[in-house]
């Protein structure tokens, strides 16, 4: 059944969101499941919904019409996605429909030269040693195995694209736009300001002297926050305090939200007891975790705030939810601190380079792309002169997420610009 003749049925208006805003991408695609399947599972999650809110302790972040939106909508979207995947081993699972298509072969090839849960290892093994001469030994170590999955990277590329085409779009770059919910007007000002806004970066990154001769070589993300004077904050209690200022519905809620350190960043809304899980990378310093505090706690309050106006997350949008979360984040780092606001722009310099090589690639397949990602990261650092770069093979988020990271650059160019 086709999605455009679902939308003729009789059905919940939250339902009409999911429609809208879960699908967008899928101009080709019937949902997999039964209309009358789909009601009853949205009449046993409002139920449930309905239940669960009675347990929550005050203050509730939203009403309950908005609650039962929020968890409905979670749950068909989970039942949706079961029905489309299938888990071939741990850490494994492709989409049903197309197990036997070349993004899931190429997978299974990249997977085997190179685990899954080796990625992330194998990236701080290469990046993260000092003095740099063990960096040096370690790349040594992998070179090999990158010559290897340089050619299974650009089957997965390839993959990619064919599924961006299966699904009605010439490319994934088109397909990650859709799926991040970003007006073709604001993705063409992107296309259009990222370099402007690259060199207003620069004008505003602190003057660092006695930088080591390898800050801007391939085997390293040059870090400006870690080389200046950082306020000694307590976390997760004086982050709130800060934030708190600025955002004083904060107030109500901050007992809502945990902080915990685990392997990633992250936020979660735990819909069963209305409270918010942020979580921060263990294993970076102290700086790094205040600086992806702050950006989670953005995302915290503008949940809260949109909860307020009787929006989901699903309904705001990825792209605008982005926007306004990076928005709070920017404001308050310049409360914090003028100087480690301009120092976090080199993050966001990172940022463009990810995505920047990853439109790239996309784009043109049939290019060196070590080379592409040596000449991305000389565009968004001027100062570096690489020549080649394999390190994107050793990126999760390139590998694994290719383009997530899409609407926060296009909003970082959007908010940057308006300075």
């Amino acid at each position: 059944m086709a999605k455009k003749d679902f939308k003729d049925k009789k059905s919940p208006q939250y339902l009409k969101f999911l429609i809208q805003y879960r699908f967008p991408a899928s101009k080709n695609e019937a949902l997999p499941i039964k209309p009358e399947k789909l009601n009853q599972l949205i009449k046993e999650s409002s139920q449930k919904a309905t239940q669960n809110y009675k347990k929550l302790s005050s203050p509730k972040t939203c009403d309950l019409p908005t609650y039962i939106n929020y968890w409905t909508q979670q749950t068909v979207i989970t039942e949706l996605a079961k029905k489309k995947l299938i888990k071939l081993g741990p850490g494994i699972t492709f989409r049903r429909d197309d197990i036997l298509n070349q993004l899931n072969q190429a997978l299974i090839r990249y997977f085997s030269l190179l685990p899954m849960e080796e990625i992330e290892e194998r990236r701080r093994e290469i990046l993260d040693p000092l003095p740099y001469s063990k960096r040096e030994l370690a790349w040594k170590k992998n070179q090999a195995l990158a010559r290897k999955l340089e050619n299974a990277f650009k089957d997965l590329a390839e993959g990619r694209n064919q599924l961006a085409q299966k699904k009605g779009y010439q490319k994934y770059p088109e397909l990650a736009c859709a799926n991040g919910q970003i007006p073709k007007s604001v993705f063409r000002n992107f296309n259009k300001n990222v370099d402007e806004i690259i060199i207003q970066i620069h004008q505003q990154l602190p003057k660092l002297t006695d930088l080591p001769p390898w800050f801007y070589s391939p085997l390293n993300l040059p870090c400006f926050i870690c080389r200046l004077p950082f306020p000694d904050l307590k976390i997760p209690e004086d982050v709130f305090d800060l934030a708190e200022k600025e955002y004083p519905l904060l107030k109500d809620y901050r007992q809502k939200i945990s902080v915990h350190l685990r392997k990633k960043t992250r936020i979660e809304y735990e819909k069963k007891t209305d409270r918010f899980r942020i979580e921060l990378i263990k294993r970076e310093n102290k700086r790094h975790q205040t600086l992806g505090l702050i950006h989670e706690l953005g995302h915290a309050i503008v949940m809260i705030r949109e909860f307020k106006k009787g929006k989901t997350p699903l309904e705001t949008g990825k792209y605008k939810t982005e926007k306004m979360a990076s928005e709070i984040e920017l404001k308050l780092l310049k409360k914090l601190s003028p100087m480690v606001f301009k120092g976090r722009l080199a993050d966001i310099l990172l940022v463009f380079h990810r995505v920047l090589f990853e439109m790239a690639v996309y784009e043109n397949l049939k290019q060196d792309l070590p080379q592409l990602y040596a000449k991305t990261f000389n565009r968004c650092f001027p100062e570096a002169k690489q020549k080649r770069n394999w390190l994107y093979l050793f990126d999760e988020m390139i590998v694994l997420k290719p383009l997530s990271s899409l609407p926060q650059a296009v909003a970082y160019v959007e908010l940057l610009s308006k300075k």
